[in-house]
């Protein structure tokens, strides 16, 4: 489920392959859960969350950036 829910999302991606995770979320939140961690696919070492309810949440700090410059490289497969 970890690697479904860290896979990029791109404008030709068909809504239908998300269902599968987005049936597994639910379920997940039925259960009583806040949230759901896992990988991130844009770096190696970081994660994600998907936070169900925000009411559970307090922003303790805020750090602000403006990009200015992004690179993309890739390979094929």
């Amino acid at each position: 489920m970890e690697h479904e829910l860290s896979r990029p999302v791109r404008k030709q991606d068909v809504h239908l392959d998300y269902l599968p995770t987005q049936y597994l979320c639910e379920f997940i939140k039925s259960l009583g859960f806040d949230g759901v961690e896992y990988k991130s696919a844009m770096n190696s070492n970081g994660y994600n969350l998907a936070i169900f309810t925000d009411k559970k949440l307090d922003c303790v700090d805020a750090i602000f950036h403006r990009v200015t410059n992004l690179q993309y490289d890739w390979e094929p497969k």
